[in-house]
């Protein structure tokens, strides 16, 4: 525990090679790499892609879960504030889904989504409704205000029935 915390309190100064580390702190080079390795896991520490090690909050990226309003707007919680999602990036991620993003902008928080870490996987259910000869769904609870379904010809999908569904990829 001792070893973490001196770890933590030197990479809240500024990013460091596995070799400055190793320099800096009286750790035997495996446990050092464990440690490490079980940091950048649970996104508390970020190797950059120049094999570096930073603290998350200190660098430009952040990871968080997906939460959506109304109005279609996608942002994540983290530690410091709310970052909102670009708009143009947020139609492809869904309530719950754990993303690594990239600000953009720092007053107000944007980020750009850079991975989808996890996706969710809630089932759903909610009515279908019929509206300029195309279906959607009205989703039950407030996750989503309505969504558009894609049916074949095959699919015997009546208007005002409840039905139990899981979001697939849009088109």
């Amino acid at each position: 525990m001792e070893n973490k915390n001196q770890l933590l309190n030197l990479l809240q100064k500024r990013a460091y090679s596995f070799q400055e580390l190793k320099e800096e702190l009286d750790i035997d080079e495996k446990s050092l790499y464990q440690l490490l390795k079980d940091l950048v896991q649970k996104y508390e520490v970020l190797k950059t892609t120049k094999d570096h090690y930073i603290m998350m909050e200190k660098s430009d990226y952040r990871i968080g879960q997906v939460e959506k309003n109304y109005n279609g707007t996608a942002f994540i919680r983290v530690s410091d504030g709310v970052v909102r999602i670009a708009p143009e990036f947020a139609k492809s991620l869904t309530r719950g889904d754990v993303i690594k993003l990239k600000l953009v902008a720092h007053e107000p928080k944007v980020g750009l989504p850079m991975e989808v870490l996890s996706k969710t996987d809630d089932l759903l259910t909610g009515t279908v409704y019929f509206e300029d000869g195309r279906k959607f769904i009205k989703v039950d609870g407030s996750k989503y205000r309505r969504l558009k379904i894609q049916v074949t010809e095959e699919d015997k999908i009546l208007e005002n029935k409840k039905v139990l569904f899981k979001l697939g990829k849009q088109f």
